[in-house]
């Protein structure tokens, strides 16, 4: 088995039979998530809390599903098996809910500081909002983006943001506000 084509080496990939540029904002926008997915993974590696370890894991799922999603939408013979759903939304609103009842309330500008574990959520956070930018140029254009998608990677930088409290709160490191 090998671990390479070659169809990549002239500056294209694929996306089931279609071929695009690797420049492209569409393979630009998956290959965000792709980061996106394995800032979560450095993440999972230093957050302490088990209850967040298990919403890493279902934010990774959930990344695979968008891409799946973003490339079906490129080529209709690559067909994903799942699109990011009103469900799907609702779920990462809940699990912002809950989190955001044991983090405090925020009345200033927090930075990207504390434990190891906010450290990475918070950077994750980042490619977060780099991926949600990269398929809002997309949309219409390159691929089908669905609302549910930009809502849903809108939704995740938020909970990335109260996971980053949470994980503060309970390894008892303080947050540093600006100013």
């Amino acid at each position: 088995m090998g671990f390479y084509t070659g169809y990549g080496d002239a500056g294209t990939t694929r996306i089931g039979s279609k071929k695009f540029s690797k420049s492209a904002r569409l393979i630009n926008a998956l290959g965000d998530l792709d980061e996106f997915s394995t800032a979560l993974g450095i993440a999972a590696l230093h957050v302490k809390t088990k209850r967040l370890q298990r919403i890493i894991n279902d934010l990774q799922n959930y990344i695979y599903a968008a891409e799946a999603e973003i490339a079906g939408h490129a080529d209709k013979s690559f067909s994903p098996k799942s699109e990011i759903s009103n469900a799907d939304v609702k779920k990462i609103e809940a699990y912002i809910e809950m989190l955001g009842k044991h983090s405090g309330s925020v009345t200033k500008f927090i930075l990207p500081a504390g434990s190891p574990g906010a450290v990475y959520l918070q950077n994750a956070r980042a490619v977060a909002r780099r991926s949600e930018r990269s398929i809002a140029k997309i949309k219409g254009n390159e691929a089908g983006v669905s609302p549910q998608l930009l809502k849903f990677m809108n939704r995740i930088s938020t909970l990335l943001f109260v996971m980053a409290l949470y994980e503060n709160r309970k390894r008892g490191v303080k947050e540093i506000s600006q100013g």
